[in-house]
C-alpha cells in the first residue's frame, strides 16, 4: 500500500471508527445497529479507500449462505461506518448465518 492509500485508509478509519478490508468478514445492518450485533452476515470481496487519487471508501460485498458460502449477488456501497459495520470471524459468520 502506497503512503497516499495509507494517508487515505486511516482517515476513514478515525471519521468512521471501522476499517472495511477486502477479504474480511463483517456483521452488516443498513439500518446501522450492526454495533448492537444486528444484521446479515458479508464477506468484503473488493473495494478501496482511494481511487483515481481520491478518497473513496467504496466496497462490494457478498452475503454470507447458511452453508458457508457466499451468496451470488453482489452488493455494494461505502462503508466503514462502525453502527453498519462491524468485523467478525469466519466462523461467526457461518454460525450467523445457518441462525438465520
Amino acid at each position: 500500500m502506497d503512503a497516499l492509500s495509507r494517508i487515505a485508509r486511516d482517515l476513514t478509519i478515525e471519521h468512521f471508527g471501522n476499517s472495511l478490508r477486502v477479504g474480511g468478514y463483517f456483521l452488516y445492518d443498513p439500518r446501522g445497529k450492526a454495533k448492537s450485533g444486528k444484521g446479515r452476515p458479508i464477506k468484503v470481496i473488493d473495494g478501496q479507500f482511494m481511487s483515481g487519487g481520491r478518497l473513496s471508501n467504496f466496497w462490494y460485498w457478498r452475503r454470507v449462505d447458511k452453508d458457508g458460502s457466499l451468496n451470488k449477488k453482489t452488493f455494494s456501497g461505502y462503508g466503514g461506518d462502525k453502527n453498519y459495520f462491524k468485523p467478525i470471524s469466519r466462523s461467526k459468520a457461518i454460525q450467523l448465518a445457518k441462525s438465520l
